[in-house]
């Protein structure tokens, strides 16, 4: 037999000083693209659960500073995945994240602990200016991005993926100040190239152009049948923060006129076409690091890419694919719910482990979203 199981690991000082046995019934995982910190965990662990290299018991509760189980610099591993009767096990990371909380209970019978970790997106947030701190003029953003976060005493090393547009920050320096979040700085940074920034499941900072979900293929389906996956439904359909037309303008430094570009719904069989009854519904921003035409028609394509789908999203809960993630599509077929053979791209979810776990994701329709965008630029 095979049967699915949940490990975690302790990585501080970047050395791994424990593994243990991850409680499947009180630990998720929360992955959210509108989260300053993409992904986050709660963590439930109780004495006897962990090891270390050698394979003796690691204590969970912490009797000295130096426990890696505390807030001092230590970060999770989770995995999850099957283990066969053999004991061969296939595992698959799911996030590196950073112990945040952890409260001690020791009212019940079995002492418990509950961490709270979150992404290192957290700890780049968490470090702040201590004095004024400047974005080098005309250099490639990523570069900006990396010069931004090898400033700050993180307490560990970062591993990048970067694939961005190429486009340069503001011709004068940027500059930020005590009290500034450079997460914040750093995302203001990648949205205006039209990038998302973000921490990977292997803990790896990515900056990425926001994909198009309508060019990706199906990852994963709960169509009706007896290999049905989806246990519960809701399905709400709202025109609240759902704009079809996005105007975004450039007043960056060496910009004697603001550029401004538009991305707009102009697909007639769409239901937010914007010549339709749906009307033109606009949102609007103005960002001081976009100089050049071309930083502003990539921003507004993709806030147009993660609005368009909006008036119609969903809630699921279902069993869980092994390797869910943020723009995933998925199919669902619901015929009493008036779906069929329709798709979504997941915005958010939150995984919980072990046999009873379950997966609950937030996704847009995008049935409608054109495969090509309609853009203008002024």
């Amino acid at each position: 037999p095979i049967h699915v199981i949940g490990l975690g690991e302790v990585w501080l000082g970047g050395k791994k000083v424990a593994t243990f046995q991850v409680d499947a019934a009180n630990t998720t995982i929360t992955v959210d693209r509108n989260s300053a910190c993409r992904r986050s965990c709660s963590v439930v662990l109780t004495e006897g659960v962990a090891w270390d290299a050698n394979g003796n018991n690691y204590p969970v509760v912490a009797t000295t500073p130096q426990s890696a189980f505390l807030p001092y610099g230590a970060e999770f591993v989770l995995y999850q995945g099957i283990q066969y009767s053999t004991g061969t096990q296939e595992l698959i990371q799911l996030g590196v994240f950073g112990i945040e909380d952890v409260q001690i209970d020791d009212t019940e019978p079995d002492i418990v602990v509950t961490f709270t970790g979150y992404d290192r997106a957290k700890a780049i947030s968490r470090a702040g200016f201590v004095d004024t701190f400047a974005v080098a003029a005309s250099i490639p953003i990523a570069t900006a991005i990396q010069n931004l976060f090898a400033s700050l005493p993180l307490g560990f090393q970062l591993f990048y993926s970067l694939t961005s547009t190429q486009c340069l920050t503001p011709s004068a320096p940027s500059l930020y100040q005590p009290g500034d979040d450079p997460w914040d700085c750093a995302t203001q940074l990648a949205e205006s190239d039209g990038c998302a920034l973000y921490f990977d499941a292997t803990g790896t900072c990515v900056l990425m152009p926001t994909p198009n979900p309508n060019s990706q293929p199906i990852q994963w389906s709960y169509d009706e049948g007896p290999t049905n996956l989806a246990t519960e439904l809701k399905r709400l359909v709202s025109r609240q923060n759902a704009p079809n037309y996005i105007v975004r303008i450039g007043s960056g430094s060496g910009v004697s006129t603001p550029v401004q570009a538009t991305a707009f719904d102009n697909d007639p069989t769409s239901p937010t076409y914007v010549g339709g009854s749906y009307g033109r519904q606009v949102n609007s921003g103005n960002s001081p690091l976009i100089s050049t035409q071309t930083q502003a028609q990539n921003a507004a394509n993709a806030d147009l890419l993660t609005a368009l789908g909006g008036v119609e999203s969903i809630d699921l809960t279902g069993i869980p694919p092994p390797d869910a993630d943020v723009d995933d599509v998925v199919e669902i077929t619901r015929i009493r719910a008036g779906l069929t053979l329709t798709h979504y791209v997941v915005d958010s979810y939150t995984l919980g482990f072990g046999t009873a776990g379950l997966l609950e994701f937030i996704g847009r329709n995008i049935d409608f979203i054109p495969t090509t965008l309609q853009v203008s630029s002024q």
